[in-house]
């Protein structure tokens, strides 16, 4: 690891309380990357159970670490959600589909995501509070290429056209609501995430019994309490001649939808985004087109710190830069 000095946005703009952040050197276009860690995510699945009985600055202790221990922690998960990102971007397509293929399981399939991606954000939301949101923003956006954009504009930098991909940034924007409400690995019940899994599932489309448990990873589709919460959650629609028997979101499950969930395909994104805008027109409910924020499950202890990060001096610039440019049309949709 090659280590160099960044500075937070609170530093780079000269304000009182900003500070320097060790930012390791790497670059993801040239450099051979993994989606594959174990020993990360034998870590996460380890403060998984620990946070449960005790606080993650008791855990994982900075001053009984290697130098820059939490700084190399955090890089390869970062990296694969930095190429995700790319990938999302149409970016490698020189490449072939393999790369696609790849992210699309670890994303999105089954006991994939279930056994990597949930435990990949786990660690990432466990640096945040480490690390600090600043110094994690600072890195999250070295990482995506997105530094002059977020944390170090300069005024005439602010009325340029951006060359960044805008799908990128989105990424990188999801990926930082997801540190914050994404908990199935630091504090969501086992009934909360299969709610949470059919009611996404179900947002997107009607689906058969057997195709529902097909969506999801085998950890929550052979649960005894799969069917009870199904149940609670969904209608059943009887076979006709035509169509096989499916089931149909409830009307009040439709308030635990969430625009930013991570499971979603760019395909089923937009259909479960459709379906929810109509939803809300048949039941009156509509106000200008404005989606719902994601709800906030309860956390395990320290992780429930992870929403500092959205009122953090970084994270205030980074909304003002984003919103000033998407007003002003420097980032196209």
């Amino acid at each position: 690891f090659q280590f160099n000095r960044m500075e937070t946005t609170m530093k780079s703009q000269g304000l009182p309380g900003g500070k320097e952040v060790m930012v390791c050197e790497f670059d993801i276009e040239k450099r051979p990357i993994s989606l594959h860690i174990p020993l990360h995510r034998l870590l996460a699945g380890f403060l998984q159970t620990a946070a449960e009985i005790d606080r993650l600055e008791t855990l994982i202790s900075r001053e009984s670490l290697p130098r820059n221990f939490l700084e190399m922690l955090i890089e390869h998960p970062l990296r694969i959600q930095a190429l995700c990102a790319q990938a999302q971007a149409k970016l490698w397509v020189r490449n072939g589909n393999s790369l696609l293929h790849q992210v699309y399981l670890y994303r999105h399939k089954g006991s994939f995501y279930d056994d990597g991606f949930d435990y990949d954000i786990l660690i990432l939301q466990a640096l945040c509070i480490l690390l600090g949101p600043d110094a994690f923003l600072t890195i999250l956006a070295k990482r995506f290429k997105l530094q002059h954009l977020f944390l170090m504009p300069s005024v005439s930098s602010l009325f340029e056209t951006s060359v960044l991909d805008p799908v990128v940034i989105y990424e990188a924007l999801k990926l930082m609501i997801n540190i914050v409400t994404h908990r199935p690995k630091c504090g969501m019940s086992l009934e909360d995430c299969i709610r949470r899994e059919i009611v996404h599932a179900l947002a997107a489309s009607d689906l058969t019994h057997s195709s529902l448990q097909s969506a999801m990873c085998t950890r929550l589709s052979g649960s005894d309490k799969f069917d009870k919460v199904l149940k609670e959650v969904a209608e059943f629609s009887n076979a006709s001649v035509c169509t096989e028997g499916c089931y149909t979101l409830k009307a009040d499950s439709w308030d635990l939808y969430d625009p930013y969930f991570p499971r979603y395909t760019a395909r089923e994104h937009q259909q479960a985004q459709d379906r929810y805008v109509q939803h809300l027109k048949s039941s009156n409910k509509m106000h200008e087109g404005m989606l719902p924020p994601p709800i906030l499950f309860p956390a395990f202890n320290s992780f429930g710190k992870t929403v500092n990060m959205l009122w953090c001096p970084s994270m205030l610039f980074i909304q003002y830069i984003t919103l000033f440019k998407r007003s002003t049309n420097l980032i196209n949709d």
